[in-house]
């Protein structure tokens, strides 16, 4: 993402209560500042742009994977408020993960269940 200053400064610039603190991984503080500067400037999207995030082993746990969807819910929670319709994105998630029929593979089952866990966090 790329701002021009004016922006950032008149949609408030980030929310402080919701970026990473010790102990805590909430994030999203980022698209939250995008959804409150798309109603004040054009925003582009560059479809060529190729960005490169260096991942370290330590993201790529079952225990981090889980930890970072719970705090992206309740991340989402404290930006956007409530979502009411959490608790359907849960259930639907948890009988697609129980569905013996669904050949999702081991990747596909720890994806289902950090959306899970990600409304669960949105819930809670």
């Amino acid at each position: 993402m790329i701002f021009e200053k004016a922006v950032i400064q008149k949609v408030g610039g980030f929310d402080p209560n919701i970026g990473p603190r010790a102990g805590k991984l909430l994030k999203g503080e980022d698209s939250y500042l995008m959804a409150k500067a798309k109603t004040q400037a054009k925003v582009l999207f560059l479809r060529t742009a190729i960005v490169f995030h260096m991942v370290g082993p330590e993201r790529l746990t079952f225990k981090y994977i889980i930890n970072w969807a719970y705090n992206s819910g309740k991340s989402q929670k404290i930006a956007f408020g409530p979502k009411p319709v959490a608790v359907y994105a849960f259930l639907k998630a948890f009988l697609e993960f129980l569905n013996p029929f669904l050949k999702s593979g081991k990747t596909g089952r720890i994806l289902r269940i950090a959306v899970m866990v990600e409304q669960v966090g949105a819930i809670i």
